[in-house]
């Protein structure tokens, strides 16, 4: 399995923790969407805001392209409107932020099981 994060250092999504091929991060989500067109993960932790293309569009776009891999939102983020849209949109899993690390674990550990 190979994952990309937005916003993250590489050390707090460290691939080996789950076991993961290499981990990769972007600064925007552009430079997010050129990587997953290139690299192909398996799983992006994707933020619903960040500079440049924020979460929808990402998803909007990722969809496009035809790349499927399994994101999970992580946001701080109440709309509830814009939530249910990126599960719409693709979204294996919304956590909230600040991020509880064993929540993600076990969201991790669900997509690399299914």
């Amino acid at each position: 399995m190979r994952a990309i994060g937005n916003g993250f250092s590489e050390e707090a999504v460290d691939g080996s923790r789950f076991r993961t091929g290499p981990v990769r991060t972007a600064g925007d989500g552009e430079e997010a969407l050129r990587i997953v067109k290139s690299d192909h993960p398996d799983l992006v932790l994707l933020d619903v805001y960040m500079p440049i293309a924020k979460g929808v569009k990402f998803l909007n776009k990722l969809q496009e392209s035809g790349v499927s891999p399994a994101v999970i939102m992580l946001t701080a983020c109440q709309d509830e409107h814009l939530l249910k849209t990126t599960l719409d949109l693709g979204a294996f899993e919304v956590l909230p932020k600040p991020v509880d690390l064993k929540q993600l674990e076990l969201a991790v550990a669900a997509k690399l099981h299914a």
